[in-house]
């Protein structure tokens, strides 16, 4: 009793906090209808993302987010795997209540048909989404989002064969931003109590593109593109949904017969500004090495209009690999990064014609600021033959990084542009703990002229450099 007591004061000092623990979310009301599982849901507001220390995770109160996420579906399973039973009900968010859940009496009419602790002992585990989506056509189709195999009539259920499938796309195309699943149990009456916390997570990750550059060939630059498309062959356009699988992490499983997004992306739209995509590695694996960056999952051709403002419209595509745009080298880890779920890649491009796709990206939390995260104005690089001159008399004359810091993304040297050093015959070194990435542009230097230290992505007198730490002037470490 002294415990309920403590509990309802701890909430009660709580209440206007928007911000909870699991701890702090746990109690919930006592004047709840007895027998009633009374449902209390957060969403996850902290990620794992860069996690240093065994900080508790923060939840917000799903009624204190700003967003209406609708239905949330909840099919609570009693007993063993071998024995049990199943029941299905909808809640919603109740207004005014801090993280409370009550029946949606727009989907169940009986409002009296809620989920209830069978007795006190038996085992009950809890699953709970929603399921956002977008009907399209005459037919008024779901296109995107989550769309399930078969629908299900609430109350005990004799089948729990239960599946669906989630498009991805951006938001005006899903409603993915409101796609959110939580799994609790099994847990009983007698270990609990009558109050069941439910923490909801975002099972999928996006990808929000903050701006595109275009580089003219005479060096200056259109920041104005405001409309692009961009084509993502090896990502996964739909995934088989299962949530009643035991593991959040293991409720999406991509189909690989439907590869291929294609992201009609509006700068000044944020429906249109993100697109949610299923968690992928960025690279290649160790053993794929040598195969072309057409088979990276983060592979993908930009199309944009770059032609002057009043001009006839004229398209140029460009490749690149979201793997080569990483804005930070500091890690010595070998391991490939993954855009887990919950996460959100901000993106930064920039084209110019012959040479490609340069850029940036952080990975942060799903709700983080991009201008935050990414430079305003374009990635810090060489762009011109004032930053390259610069750069060599740094690198020559033993200064480096002093006077080109402007030109540094942490440990990284990015080069924007074709580099002609063809008066240098002797060996450029880059320093240890640096690298020269050359995001594809080409490095022209003299006869018996060389680079070492760590190079990446780059053409050294014609002559590609995949990855190399050694002396290149088109040796064994390049290829063609």
């Amino acid at each position: 009793m002294k415990n309920i007591i403590l509990y309802v004061e701890i909430l009660a000092c709580i209440a206007l906090l928007t911000a909870c623990s699991k701890e702090e979310l746990s109690s919930g009301s006592v004047d709840a209808i007895a027998g009633e599982v009374q449902f209390y849901g957060a969403i996850k507001k902290q990620s794992d993302i860069l996690a240093t220390t065994r900080a508790t995770d923060e939840y917000i109160t799903l009624n204190e987010t700003g967003q209406d996420f609708g239905t949330f579906y909840i099919w609570m399973k009693v007993g063993s795997d071998n024995s049990f039973k199943s029941f299905f009900q909808p809640y919603k968010e109740a207004p005014g209540e801090q993280g409370n859940l009550v029946i949606d009496s727009e989907k169940q009419t009986d409002e009296t048909e809620r989920l209830n602790w069978c007795d006190e002992t038996s085992y009950h585990t809890f699953y709970a989404w929603t399921q956002p989506s977008v009907k399209t056509g005459e037919n008024d189709e779901i296109t995107g989002g989550v769309k399930m195999n078969k629908t299900f009539q609430y109350g005990e259920q004799s089948s729990a064969d239960l599946s669906g499938t989630v498009i991805y796309g951006t938001n005006k195309e899903t409603d993915l931003e409101k796609f959110i699943i939580t799994q609790k149990g099994p847990i009983s009456y007698d270990e609990w109590g009558q109050d069941v916390a439910l923490y909801f997570e975002r099972p999928i990750a996006k990808i929000t593109l903050e701006g595109i550059t275009y580089i003219k060939s005479d060096g200056t630059f259109n920041e104005n593109i405001k409309e692009a498309t961009i084509q993502f062959p090896n990502m996964y356009s739909q995934a088989t949904f299962t949530p009643l699988v035991d593991g959040i992490q293991n409720v999406l499983t991509g189909v690989p017969a439907t590869k291929w997004i294609t992201w009609n992306w509006d700068k000044e739209d944020d429906d249109s500004k993100s697109l949610y995509v299923h968690p992928f590695v960025l690279g290649l694996s160790s053993s794929d090495d040598k195969v072309d960056i057409q088979n990276d999952e983060g592979f993908f051709i930009v199309t944009v209009n770059v032609a002057d403002p009043g001009s006839p419209e004229v398209n140029h595509s460009y490749v690149g690999t979201l793997n080569s745009l990483k804005l930070s080298s500091s890690s010595t880890s070998t391991e490939r990064q993954k855009l887990n779920a919950g996460q959100c890649m901000r993106l930064y491009l920039i084209v110019r014609d012959g040479a490609g796709v340069g850029g940036g990206y952080k990975i942060v939390d799903w709700n983080e600021k991009g201008e935050q995260t990414l430079p305003q104005y374009r990635i810090p690089g060489v762009y011109n033959e004032e930053d390259a001159k610069r750069l060599l008399e740094a690198l020559t004359n033993n200064t480096f990084p002093k006077g080109v810091e402007d030109l540094l993304v942490d440990n990284e040297i990015n080069l924007f542009t074709h580099v002609d050093w063809s008066k240098v015959t002797t060996a450029i070194n880059i320093p240890d703990d640096y690298t020269l990435k050359g995001n594809g542009y080409n490095v022209t230097l003299g006869e018996n002229g060389s680079i070492t230290g760590q190079q990446k992505n780059i053409y050294i007198n014609g002559e590609y450099v995949e990855d190399s730490t050694s002396s290149n002037t088109g040796g064994e470490d390049s290829q063609p």
